[in-house]
């Protein structure tokens, strides 16, 4: 990336708002690149070997420096699939593919001419960047400021960059490959779409004993985490909170997504999910917790009954 004054950054950059634009464009230059390829044009003295060193990658280096852009973890290796034209990894990003795959649809109908305004159209696109200085500037406070009026995040997606926004990268990295990844891993990318600000809430329910609304969980997290619950240290209390959230979305996942291993439990859980009592998933993170820390030998009996419309558990123990 150059800077104002000419010289070129040799360190990586973090982008705090506008990953999204920046993987549109990556994909559209992807698709370009393509088509100018396999129809063996240029627009001008612009090839695709030009876009595709020029933009998307940086030849002569290696592993994640070979690439402009590098994802979070659930995308990066579909990027750099789409980038080096190689399969597809197996657990591949829909997301990414979907809005690849409609680039290139639109891409390939397009007139040499209407390529040519294209590319012109794209050296037009500007950049406003914006420097932090880290521990001076608060880098959430200026992504939420950032994002206000674009389109709303998730819960989840604001707790995420709440909890590693402000930390060094190398330290980012650990903790979101160590809890935040294998937790999206865990509930998969339609899942955690799905079900991640519920298990939030619920577990935020558990832990509070309050019941945030669904839109106002992010907020709730926030003053949960600084509670005297937590150690004063910023990297001791991180390490706490994940690992805590990382324990509580496993019993989610457990109950509510079917990953359940005790045969008996599975059952259990799936009339649960049949019957939709969602209002029971607190009690029961916390049932799982005591059950999974060995305070109880086992869940001998967890089964709901339903009278007059009403919903009861029966929770037996053996202690």
């Amino acid at each position: 990336m150059d800077d104002p004054y000419g010289t070129i950054y040799k360190f990586s950059l973090q982008l705090i708002d506008g990953q999204q634009r920046v993987t549109s464009v990556f994909l559209i230059l992807e698709s370009l690149a393509r088509h100018m390829e396999s129809e063996g044009i240029s627009i001008g003295d612009l090839s695709h070997t030009d876009i595709r060193n020029d933009f998307l990658l940086n030849p002569l280096e290696k592993l994640d420096r070979r690439y402009k852009l590098c994802l979070t973890k659930a995308d990066k290796k579909t990027l750099y699939s789409l980038l080096e034209d190689s399969p597809l990894p197996e657990n591949r990003s829909e997301n990414i593919i979907q809005n690849f795959t409609y680039y290139q649809d639109k891409i390939k109908r397009l007139k040499y001419n209407q390529i040519g305004d294209l590319i012109a159209g794209l050296f037009k696109l500007m950049i406003v960047e914006v420097t932090l200085e880290r521990g001076r500037d608060n880098p959430q406070l200026i992504f939420e400021s950032l994002n206000s009026t674009g389109r709303d995040l998730s819960q989840g997606d604001l707790i995420r960059n709440y909890i590693l926004l402000d930390l060094h990268s190398d330290r980012q990295e650990v903790l979101y490959n160590s809890y935040w990844y294998p937790m999206e891993e865990l509930f998969g990318q339609e899942g955690y779409r799905l079900h991640f600000d519920r298990f939030m809430r619920h577990y935020l329910t558990r832990m509070t004993t309050e019941i945030p609304k669904i839109n106002s969980v992010y907020e709730v997290f926030k003053k949960y985490s600084n509670s005297p619950k937590f150690s004063n240290d910023k990297n001791i209390s991180t390490d706490q909170l994940m690992k805590e959230i990382y324990s509580y979305a496993t019993y989610y996942c457990a109950m509510a997504l079917g990953k359940e291993t005790d045969k008996k439990l599975s059952e259990v859980f799936y009339n649960i999910r049949e019957l939709k009592v969602d209002v029971a998933y607190p009690l029961l993170l916390e049932l799982y917790d005591d059950y999974q820390m060995n305070i109880c030998q086992k869940m001998t009996s967890l089964s709901p009954c339903v009278s007059l419309n009403r919903m009861y558990f029966d929770v037996l123990y053996v202690i």
